[in-house]
């Protein structure tokens, strides 16, 4: 098995892929577009949320981190490079709520996983073929990544995922990077608020302040929840609408039913564009277009365009 696992993207099809292919189905990720936890009710139940943002290594704080053997949950330090997205998602699955029935594979994981340690636990998910083959069921074939030059630094960004999560009334980090869980503190609902209301509550409130602290830098966050299906639900609720017989509501399920669908085939497409390997086709289509004389002719237009638009944005940055 390879130290370093491929990247993949951080969308909610893929990352749903991932979910459904470990053999949970009526569990999904749906990616939050804003900070108000209000608009996340709909999801409910939400099990997790998983952060991306860029990381750096000056930004690990472990002042309130836990030593891995303090808790009696599922964590695991991320020990394959390029893991941090699945390893987000097991934090989150391997530790959902016991009216949810782990699937074999993800059963079979913990049942092995749980009497290791945190850093055993991370060799393990390295080590496991299934873990890694539907890892790599989302990610560009190895033909499709251009090789870097690993002897110049690079500017680009380095992106890490981490896990927030409910166990036993509080809200924990799960970060394979840090020694250990962080307990950001408990969960207690005010008023009449329900505990995972106060949950949703409390995670917003975190991500808000360290995008605050941080958006001087970058803007590169983002959010997904890992929820209950929506398809789902929706139909759950088109089923007691019918029985209610209330056609309004019929005819507004319906519709998100179909939305939803829509939306489930365009990632299903996407997921299957992403992972072809489009450059034996390139390369065909590179060596016609060399015997009829087309290639070069193709070349200099390009070449053509871009000086062209080069020119016409440095003009532009003149005038300013």
């Amino acid at each position: 098995m390879p130290e370093g696992w491929p990247l993949i993207l951080n969308e909610p099809g893929v990352f749903t892929g991932l979910i459904n292919s470990m053999g949970l189905s009526d569990i999904q990720a749906e990616e939050l577009y804003e900070f108000k936890y209000e608009s996340w009710k709909s999801l409910s139940p939400v099990y997790g949320i998983i952060f991306m943002y860029p990381w750096a290594p000056n930004t690990m704080d472990d002042s309130r981190v836990l030593l891995p053997n303090e808790c009696d949950f599922f964590f695991a330090k991320q020990v394959a490079t390029n893991s941090c997205a699945t390893q987000a998602l097991l934090s989150v699955l391997m530790n959902l709520p016991a009216t949810v029935d782990l699937p074999p594979l993800l059963k079979r994981f913990k049942d092995f996983a749980m009497p290791l340690t945190a850093e055993g636990r991370g060799l393990a998910i390295q080590n496991s073929t299934e873990l890694f083959d539907i890892h790599c069921s989302m990610a560009r074939p190895p033909m499709m990544t251009m090789e870097q030059d690993t002897t110049t630094e690079s500017n680009e960004e380095s992106f890490h995922f981490v896990a927030f999560v409910p166990i036993d009334g509080k809200l924990y980090e799960l970060d394979g990077l840090k020694l250990g869980p962080v307990c950001l503190g408990d969960i207690v609902p005010e008023n009449e608020e329900s505990e995972e209301d106060c949950f949703l509550r409390v995670v917003a409130e975190e991500m808000t302040d360290r995008i605050r602290e941080t958006m001087s830098s970058t803007l590169s966050f983002s959010m997904m929840a890992v929820c209950k299906d929506i398809l789902l639900s929706l139909k759950e609720k088109l089923d007691v609408a019918k029985d209610a017989n209330d056609e309004a509501v019929i005819a507004e399920l319906e519709f998100d039913i179909n939305e939803e669908e829509m939306r489930r085939e365009q990632w299903s497409n996407e997921n299957i564009r992403r992972k072809h390997n489009y450059i034996p086709f390139l390369i065909q289509l590179l060596k016609l277009m060399s015997e009829k004389g087309e290639l070069e002719y193709a070349v200099n237009r390009a070449r053509g365009m871009a000086n062209h638009a080069a020119n016409h944005a440095e003009k532009i940055l003149r005038r300013k």
